[in-house]
């Protein structure tokens, strides 16, 4: 075929058995080529949001599909749907004639503490045992974006934890560490300075890069992962420290704005990480795989939208916190549908509970760092924060013990041990506190392990 400058051509697949009315829809849609795409959000009380609206060259009608997430529970009225279905390694892809789609989640907040208002005494008493313990045994800060965020994340878990119970007492030097830490890694000209605990902007990659970095965050890798523990720490004590969110504002903002901008500019592009359709982030920069971009922890990418409702809430951006509240209800719900409660009725071959690495192609029972068991289900529940109830939100009990035999058929003695506990305690289990210090992640702390288990009803 030999196209004059200003000419399109568009190809397209027909479903499987394709009707009559599908082919004269697509061949009609097919005239009229797709220019780009527009996206817009909302929050309601119980759901949140997501509108595409194609732009096409003439303005005519397109074709859209549905995936798996956006059919799940309450959704709006969707004219021009129903035409056949493309298979997919998500699940059947549901073909529509139109060129807005709108989907909806269930409306998840994000949330910082834990509710321990019932917790009895004598748990209070040892959990905050517990709190003085982890607290002394807080070791040095890494220097890294990720290991470094997940330690003064948990840092942070812990001080809020103790005041919450009425130790402040006995975090009040963890809190006085942990600011001073993130005030050296949120000093505009820190690179200036040293190589490490800082960002820079990246012109070339148009991304705010932290040195160190790790888990290839220099090419871009992961960004809403680390910078999702930075931010929750920040907007953990910065409620109680205004001073401290002053402080913290010009390079947090920024780092905030890498993963979540919600409008392109020329430093930054729009939601880098987020795809609306998808309902969910992928975490490589570059994507240099022939299965297409990935992403493993879904639930570290929940966490990074939860870190951002709080960091929105301690600085008062109210937009901010909507898009996070947006960000983190559709992150959940494709979290539940395609890695931790996925429907895989129609993939009789893969005999798994749970999918832990979703790429473009192909969905894996894999993971990037270790083959255990325990890693593929553990690796989607770090590092439950007080808003990932939603990783239950409509899930059978039955499932969440089925995955956890799946992950730990010996007993919780494993890898991310503690984040299994964690998800029994969600399906009504407490048992197994007794955890070795060997299966407590580094983002995590055995006082918080108890609290959350207490919290929720153990």
């Amino acid at each position: 075929m030999t196209l004059a400058a200003g000419q399109s051509a568009t190809w397209y697949p027909l479903p499987p058995g394709a009707t009559p009315a599908a082919a004269a829809a697509l061949a009609k849609a097919a005239v009229d080529p797709v220019t780009g795409v527009d996206v817009s959000y909302g929050v309601g009380t119980d759901v949140a949001r997501t509108t595409l609206r194609y732009r096409t060259a003439g303005g005519a009608p397109s074709a859209y599909v549905l995936a798996p997430h956006q059919r799940v529970g309450a959704q709006p009225d969707r004219p021009g749907c129903g035409l056949g279905s493309y298979p997919s390694v998500l699940g059947d892809l549901e073909l529509c004639v139109g060129s807005r789609l709108d989907s909806f989640a269930p409306t998840v907040h994000p949330q910082g503490t834990l509710d321990v208002s019932a917790i009895d005494a004598a748990t209070r008493a040892a959990i905050v045992a517990q709190v003085q313990a982890d607290v002394a045994a807080t070791p040095a800060f890494p220097s890294d974006t990720y290991f470094g965020g997940k330690a003064l994340y948990r840092a942070a878990t812990l001080v809020v934890l103790g005041e919450q119970l009425g130790a402040g007492s006995a975090v009040a030097d963890l809190r006085a560490r942990t600011e001073q830490a993130l005030r050296e890694w949120a000093q505009p000209a820190g690179c200036a300075q040293r190589d490490a605990r800082c960002f820079v902007y990246d012109e070339q990659a148009r991304s705010v890069v932290g040195r160190t970095p790790s888990f290839g965050s220099d090419q871009l890798n992961d960004h809403h992962f680390h910078y999702g523990y930075l931010l929750s720490a920040a907007g953990l004590l910065g409620v109680a420290d205004k001073g401290l969110v002053t402080d913290l504002r010009p390079v947090l903002d920024l780092v905030a704005q890498d993963i979540a901008a919600a409008t392109a500019t020329p430093q930054l592009p729009q939601l880098r990480v987020f795809d609306p359709w998808a309902g969910h982030s992928w975490a490589s920069g570059t994507s240099p795989f022939a299965d297409g971009n990935n992403q493993e922890s879904v639930s570290e990418a929940a966490n990074a939208w939860n870190g951002l409702g709080l960091w929105a809430a301690a600085s008062g951006q109210g937009d901010l916190a909507t898009e996070a509240t947006w960000l983190l209800s559709t992150e959940a719900a494709a979290g539940r549908a395609y890695w931790t409660a996925p429907d895989l009725a129609g993939f009789a071959g893969f005999t798994h509970q749970v999918t832990s690495i979703v790429w473009g192609g192909k969905r894996d029972w894999a993971t990037w760092f270790s083959p255990q068991p325990s890693a593929m289900l553990g690796i989607e529940l770090i590092p439950m924060n007080p808003a990932s109830g939603w990783l239950a939100a409509g899930v059978e009990p039955a499932h969440i013990v089925a995955s956890l035999k799946e992950a730990a058929p010996g007993g919780d003695d494993v890898q991310l041990g503690d984040y299994l506990l964690m998800y029994q305690a969600l399906a009504g289990h407490d048992e197994a506190l007794a955890l070795p210090a060997t299966s407590i992640d580094d983002g995590d702390s055995r006082a918080y392990l108890l609290a959350w288990i207490a919290a929720h009803g153990g």
